[in-house]
């Protein structure tokens, strides 16, 4: 799994990125391999804003959520992506399409 993580507006530090690190790790745990995770951390007018892109072929899933505190922001985001998941393998499930992981 490529992982990226980028900071905007931002320095990121070693703390953020093993609160970003150990949430994409459990989720791909849980959800099997990604090709590539691209996550950028900005602050813009005070607001602390987390996106985030999956690419698990055949998807692209997006997430991104703002909040006053950085760290709600991620757990956020990765709750978005949690659910986004859990929802195209259900999907997935009835079609018969067989994610691997």
């Amino acid at each position: 799994m490529k992982y990226t993580l980028t900071g905007k507006n931002l320095e990121v530090s070693e703390a953020l990125a093993l609160h970003v690190r150990a949430g994409v790790e459990r989720i791909a745990a849980q959800r099997g391999d990604f090709e590539k995770i691209d996550t950028v951390l900005r602050v813009q007018k005070g607001d602390h804003i987390v996106e985030m892109d999956v690419y698990s072929h055949p998807y692209h899933i997006y997430a991104k959520s703002s909040s006053n505190d950085m760290y709600a922001s991620i757990d956020t985001t990765l709750a978005r992506l949690e659910r986004q998941l859990e929802k195209l393998h259900k999907r997935d499930d009835v079609a018969g399409v067989h994610w691997v992981g």
